[in-house]
């Protein structure tokens, strides 16, 4: 790893200002008996709200189920980095995929797992009573970043990669149980919000192989279809342009299936 540059990111606090003020009061210390009681020993309580200044945001603060702070390793905050500049978006405007293509360009390129910095200098409006709608990002260029390789967080990697290794379009619960396998901590609920979030990305595709269950795999680059096996559940699948219809003879022709349902 080569360290090029470090940027402070600190944010200076002034206790008791602002709409969220830091609240310190002085307090004696604890009598532990070998304090001569002329010696300057200073302490205070101090209290403030966890939303404050530089922070990490995390899972949790957001999502009920999400990862707390001491769920994240420490090697998922370090790493080499690129910052995107990208304080020419206004407030409330979306980050477009070109927007975000320019700004990667413009920083050198990304490479495969390249922690992402976006730089807005929102921090501007911090603690102003009337404070502006952030940029937000559009689910193509989530994807678009995602796809060069940036660092996602740990259990939505997880579960990405579960997705990624399947053939056999699995259901959220078998992604669930394959996941755990890798990491007990991630529950049900992640599961779900994950895999909508891909399908809302269009990483994922959404099948119905008609069991009740909605089926999974990523999002094709070209168009197949599917044969189900009624009695194994196995789903093959294959790319034929001749078939326009269940009964037409590319049918009897490429597979040894009677079909029982088409569409």
């Amino acid at each position: 790893m080569q360290f090029k540059r470090l940027i402070d990111l600190s944010h200076t606090i002034v206790p008791e200002t602002g709409s969220r003020p830091v609240h310190l009061e002085m307090v004696p210390p604890p009598d532990f008996g070998y304090f001569p009681e002329d010696q300057w020993y200073i302490m205070n309580n101090v209290a403030f709200l966890d939303h404050v200044g530089t922070h990490i945001e995390v899972p949790y603060h957001v999502v009920e189920q999400g990862e707390d702070l001491a769920a994240v390793p420490l090697e998922r905050l370090c790493g080499e980095a690129v910052i995107l500049d990208l304080t020419s978006v206004e407030t409330g405007a979306d980050i477009t995929l070109s927007t975000i293509q320019k700004a990667a360009e413009d920083a050198g390129g990304m490479k495969d797992g390249d922690i992402v910095f976006c730089r807005f200098d929102f921090d501007k409006h911090y603690d102003k009573s009337e404070r502006p709608k952030a940029p937000c990002f559009t689910a193509e260029s989530v994807q678009w970043l995602v796809d060069k390789g940036m660092k996602m967080t740990g259990q939505r990697r997880i579960i990405a990669r579960v997705l990624s290794e399947s053939t056999d379009h699995p259901h959220v619960e078998e992604v669930y149980r394959r996941s755990v396998r890798l990491d007990p901590r991630i529950s049900i609920a992640t599961v779900y919000r994950t895999v909508r979030l891909f399908e809302e990305a269009n990483i994922l595709s959404r099948h119905e192989f008609g069991d009740g269950r909605a089926r999974y795999e990523r999002a094709p680059e070209s168009h197949h279809d599917h044969l189900i096996d009624i009695k194994s559940g196995k789903v093959i699948e294959f790319e034929n342009e001749e078939i326009i219809e269940p009964n037409h003879k590319a049918n009897k022709k490429n597979f040894r299936f009677t079909l029982c349902t088409w569409r």
